[in-house]
């Protein structure tokens, strides 16, 4: 039997036809639901994407595993990893992730042969250090992996980021979605999600193959003041999809009301696989002999405490009934009221106290294990990815230490919306929102990246440079600084800047390939043509599959009038179908272009 694993960062159950959803298309999810199990009351026990896919991988929550916020990695992990079950019982193992925030620096990769991380090394000028791969690059390379002979059965993981904010369908899904791009981002999903789909149930393999679709977290879009995720502990955010399809096995059609957390996606897929359970975990198999138990299923949130200084959450929910520990605490009937919307805590002291020694049980747990198996924070390159995926921190203020997160959270909401507004080229209103966030009491660092941003596409160069020295000024290890400003000296020609500037990118962040390029065109700029050469040599060599750092060299070497090594580095990157279009189109292009080579 194969085993392949989908995980839609950011989605949320509602959102899906067979959920319920009548606003979005996704035929590809719900025909897997209808010839599938799919659970109704899935929940997540943290809204972070690296968390949640320790737990996933695991069996193991949050609480016990450590990992408790993106950019962590473990000292050692409590339990084996899928991949590494799944290796050590002879299967082929693959990974291909969308997002910088799961990179193999975080220690996921473990038991993986293959796991293709390439988002973050490299992209275009514009979006240095912005870390993501779209559905349809992910998709392109999970299928060209697919495609390989082999005498094994296979573990495939695909994780696709394209929910996450910004928003940013493709232009076809942002019309047929206008107002809506959370959902036009989903609908593009899904259409990719049927290519490979398709693919799959037409090699024999297909109907040997078992497929686990899921969500690492959900979204709050606006409610309860939250309009991602990543603090509060609601619904909009914990409760997720969870499908299971295996033909002739598996019943078709099925919804299961129990509640069921992440964790039980490990035991499940091992024993469905027929493997052995391992290390005990804390999650259950779902298609076990016995029922599954009535459990209180916790969640936490460690973000706003790691990095704001407010005060961090927990909650539980068993059977109608969900408590929120916080230092305004909540209780919820959750059956009747789905969207947490009335207090109940005054009136319903008994049915709170089992649920909250529970929650104060695992918050103490999660800050005892995070200590004791966490391992030491991300460096420079790994935090200015992460800070470009949208996770904002900024200095903790005496003023709004221990704060509750549901009462600080319109200040993180407002952000939010200003990068969401940048995100829809909303620029003279995102500028506002940003401006706003530059007058209080120790400004969020992600103002200044907004109002840079903003100012280059407006054609503000001088707005621009201001701007990122002051962001460069408050957080001296901003690497998206530190490359816009090398870019910057360069379209002005100050070219001893842009020299200086890039080799100190090139020496913070030895692992980017974007850092890398800037580093050898300036080089080559300057006259130093040998040095530039080692560079690009440099680059490519840690990073093979960096598309626009390839072309780059390309790119020099037609100018050296070196068509036909230009020749060579193009046809490199038109023989990788995973590249992205544009990039695609770019070297095909400049190939077409290449005078013929004596």
């Amino acid at each position: 039997m194969n085993v392949l694993l989908i995980s839609i960062d950011t989605l949320r159950a509602d959102r899906l036809g067979c959920y319920g959803a009548e606003a979005v298309e996704t035929p590809a999810i719900d025909r897997l639901a209808a010839e599938g199990v799919r659970f109704e009351n899935a929940f997540s026990p943290v809204p972070l994407t690296l968390p949640a896919h320790w737990t996933i991988h695991t069996g193991v929550e949050p609480w016990n595993h450590g990992v408790v916020d993106n950019g962590m990695t473990l000292r050692e992990s409590p339990a084996a990893t899928l991949a590494e079950r799944f290796s050590q019982a002879g299967y082929d193992t693959a990974a291909f992730v969308a997002a910088f925030v799961l990179n193999r620096a975080f220690g996921l990769d473990r038991g993986f042969r293959h796991y293709d991380d390439g988002p973050g090394s490299d992209a275009e000028l514009d979006q240095l250090f912005h870390s993501t791969a779209p559905a349809d690059e992910r998709v392109s390379r999970a299928l060209h992996w697919l495609r390989r002979p082999r005498s094994q059965p296979f573990f495939l993981w695909l994780h696709l980021y394209d929910p996450h904010s910004p928003y940013e369908p493709p232009s076809a899904f942002r019309k047929l979605y206008a107002d809506r791009p959370y959902d036009g981002e989903i609908a593009f999903v899904d259409m990719q999600l049927a290519r490979l789909l398709t693919a799959l149930e037409s090699s024999p393999e297909g109907a040997r193959t078992l497929i686990v679709l899921l969500s690492d977290h959900g979204e709050s879009l606006g409610e309860h003041g939250e309009l991602t995720h990543g603090m509060l502990l609601y619904d909009a955010t914990l409760q997720i999809p969870l499908i299971f399809r295996l033909p002739s096995q598996l019943p078709a059609g099925a919804a299961r009301p129990d509640a069921v957390t992440l964790a039980d996606v490990a035991p499940t897929v091992l024993a469905l696989a027929g493997l052995p359970p391992g290390e005990p975990v804390d999650g259950v198999d779902l298609f076990g002999p016995t029922a599954v138990p009535a459990r209180k299923l916790g969640a936490v949130s460690e973000m706003p405490r790691r990095r704001l200084g407010w005060a961090a959450l927990a909650a539980v929910r068993e059977g109608a009934w969900k408590f929120i520990l916080a230092p305004r605490a909540e209780l919820f009937r959750i059956a009747d009221d789905p969207r947490e919307t009335l207090d109940r805590l005054e009136r319903d002291r008994a049915a709170a106290a089992p649920l909250e020694r529970e929650a104060r049980r695992i918050a103490t747990l999660t800050r005892k294990q995070s200590e004791k198996l966490a391992a030491t924070e991300a460096g420079a390159e790994e935090q200015a990815r992460i800070a470009a995926l949208g996770y904002i921190s900024g200095p903790i203020s005496a003023k709004t230490r221990g704060a509750n997160p549901r009462d600080a959270i319109g200040f993180l909401s407002g952000l939010d919306r200003a990068n969401q507004l940048l995100a829809a080229h909303r620029l003279d209103e995102a500028n506002a929102a940003f401006l706003a966030y530059t007058t209080v009491d120790r400004p969020p660092i992600a103002a200044f990246e907004g109002l840079g941003r903003i100012a280059r596409l407006q054609g503000r160069s001088g707005d621009a440079e201001r701007y990122f020295a002051r962001l460069l000024e408050l957080d001296p290890s901003s690497l998206t600084a530190l490359a816009q400003l090398v870019v910057l000296a360069r379209e002005r020609g100050d070219l001893g800047s842009a020299l200086e500037r890039s080799q100190r990118l090139a020496r913070m962040a030895p692992h980017s390939a974007s850092a890398s390029r800037l580093f050898a065109e300036a080089l080559a700029q300057s006259g130093k043509r040998a040095e530039a050469e080692a560079e690009w040599q440099r680059g490519l060599g840690a990073s093979p599959n960096a598309g626009w750092l390839r072309l780059s060299l390309a790119r020099y070497l037609a100018a050296e009038r070196r068509s036909r090594e230009a020749e060579a580095e193009l046809d490199r990157i038109l023989a990788d179908e995973g590249h992205p279009e544009d990039l695609i189109a770019t070297a095909r292009a400049m190939a077409e272009a290449l005078p013929s080579a004596p």
